[in-house]
């Protein structure tokens, strides 16, 4: 099965799937219920890793892209935010969506 050129994993977590309709009730009593409100660091790297595992289940190489992305904005974020203004917000906008 492809889908938009690249070739879908047999047990792919699609949007739309039953695994998806399982998979986010299951991370949201997670979030919500077992880490408490206090370890707001855990709940954070839980959804981090839970985004991870959900976009690499389809393909391992999107992992790879998500993780590029992640730590572009996660550097250069601080630089956009020194020299706030329109224009530098549309640039780090538009380099961290390519």
């Amino acid at each position: 099965m492809r889908a938009g050129g690249f070739r879908l994993a047999r047990y792919a977590v699609l949007f739309n799937s039953l695994e998806f309709v399982l998979f986010l009730p299951i991370v949201l009593v997670v979030h919500f219920l077992v880490i408490p409100r206090a370890r707001w660091r855990w709940r954070k790297a839980f959804l981090v890793a839970a985004s991870y595992g959900f976009y690499m289940s389809w393909n391992p190489f999107f992992g790879l892209l998500l993780l590029t992305s992640t730590l572009v904005d996660f550097f250069v974020a601080p630089r956009d935010r020194r020299g706030a203004n329109a224009v530098a917000t549309a640039a780090g906008c538009w380099r961290s969506a390519w």
